[in-house]
């Protein structure tokens, strides 16, 4: 039995990584994982921390693991400046030039998004534009981080099912199982959508207890393998604010994916080596 008891650790605070934290190797992949996407500079608070809490949103809808934290450990950048061009009196360009970095800040590339707004009254009509932005940006963000990626073995006994997330508040047993599923895959780990083929699945149980003004929170992985017997335990604990999972989960959900993810590649790693219905991997693309 694979045991994974020595994988257990808390959760970030709040889901993510402390500096205490940073020698975890549950919090370590071999490739980055995600995005986080920076408040825009040069913006008006209205916008700038709004839009990039849209952007992350827009992107996690798209299979991106994003959050706006910087929880996500080696995980790539993305950050916009504002401007105007074009006034003719009454309507304005309103521009934001993104830029998408690696940990070691090289370039993956730059975008412009451009909305033609009136001047005087851009700020009633916010939310609309904001997510015209977002629309139009987000797919050219997805190619940009998934143009050549590998993507995920889809036939075969292969792959992990990600089988479900139960005693959750909020929209978490959706959340989490979707959060997983994009985090792995950007991950290039193998996914499998029939449990007749999984080579494995996850399965996630989740506790909430209130503590005074704050809530305490377990998570229990369960792997197993494609006949259902139990391989490993891996735990998840932290406190978050009181009710701050009781509505949408978010950012946070991808935040629990990627502590968990070095973990669950090492134990499909083994699993895939000590199965002999498989055949050896052809080497990919990198």
């Amino acid at each position: 039995m694979l045991v994974l008891a020595a994988a257990c650790g808390p959760l970030p605070k709040p889901f993510k990584p402390g500096m205490k934290d940073r020698d975890n190797p549950l919090l370590k992949l071999d490739n980055p994982s995600g995005l986080v996407v920076a408040p825009v500079e040069d913006a008006p608070p209205q916008l700038a921390g709004p839009l990039a809490e849209k952007m992350a949103d827009g992107l996690r809808r798209r299979e991106i693991a994003a959050t706006t934290d910087g929880a996500l450990n080696r995980a790539y950048l993305m950050e916009g400046r504002m401007r105007f061009e074009n006034f003719d009196g009454v309507l304005v360009d309103l521009v934001i030039a993104w830029r998408l970095t690696d940990r070691e800040d090289k370039s993956l590339g730059a975008l412009e998004s451009r909305s033609r707004v009136v001047l005087r009254d851009w700020m009633a009509e916010i939310d609309p534009v904001m997510q015209g932005i977002v629309e139009a940006t987000a797919p050219k963000v997805v190619y940009l981080l998934r143009g050549d990626a590998p993507r995920a073995v889809r036939s075969g006994r292969a792959g992990i099912l990600i089988a479900g997330v139960e005693g959750a508040p909020g929209d978490g047993n959706t959340a989490l199982p979707r959060a997983f599923r994009a985090v792995l895959e950007r991950a290039g780990i193998a996914l499998a959508d029939d449990p007749e083929t999984a080579l494995a699945r996850l399965e996630g149980k989740v506790s909430v207890v209130p503590a005074g003004k704050r809530d305490r929170v377990a998570i229990t992985w369960t792997l197993r393998d494609g006949d259902g017997k139990e391989i490993g335990v891996m735990h998840q604990e932290n406190e978050v604010p009181g009710g701050r999972l009781d509505t949408l989960w978010g950012g946070l959900a991808y935040d629990i994916a990627t502590a968990m993810a070095d973990g669950v590649a090492a134990a499909m790693r083994r699993i895939e080596s000590d199965d002999p219905s498989r055949p050896p991997r052809r080497a990919g693309r990198r």
